[in-house]
């Protein structure tokens, strides 16, 4: 990662509850600079250079569409929030040596992976479905 690059797919600001701490911070104080600079973020990094995908930052997302109203921002909420639909598939088997059948998520094998997945789902996509709610009357 260059010295100036900020973005990335497990950049640890986006994975591990700073941007959480960042959105409610500046929305809880109204902090102009904070709200500006996320959107900023976002805008240069995620969107314009593709960033690690709308996911990862939903929160960010969720806080530069409620005070730009933009709908490039509403958009990327969108995309994040339909591309993490949980799938269950089942395995295992009956032979003598195969683990009884039981359901996992589809396509995920390694553990810290799954919690990563359900990290997502549980912490990230809720900022998203506000943001949408909320532009739609849902409040």
């Amino acid at each position: 990662m260059g010295e100036k690059e900020v973005g990335g797919g497990y950049f640890f600001l986006n994975q591990f509850g700073g941007q959480h701490v960042l959105v409610e911070l500046a929305e809880l104080i109204g902090h102009r600079g904070l709200i500006d600079a996320i959107v900023r973020r976002v805008r240069l990094v995620e969107l314009a250079e593709g960033g690690s995908g709308p996911t990862p930052v939903l929160a960010f997302l969720a806080l530069a569409y409620r005070h730009t109203g933009e709908e490039c921002f509403r958009e990327a909420i969108s995309r994040a929030v339909d591309a993490r639909r949980i799938e269950w598939q089942t395995v295992g088997g009956s032979g003598a040596l195969d683990e009884p059948p039981h359901r996992v998520l589809a396509g995920q094998s390694r553990i810290n992976k799954i919690a990563c997945l359900l990290g997502d789902v549980l912490n990230l996509v809720p900022y998203g479905l506000a943001a949408l709610g909320a532009a739609d009357g849902d409040d």
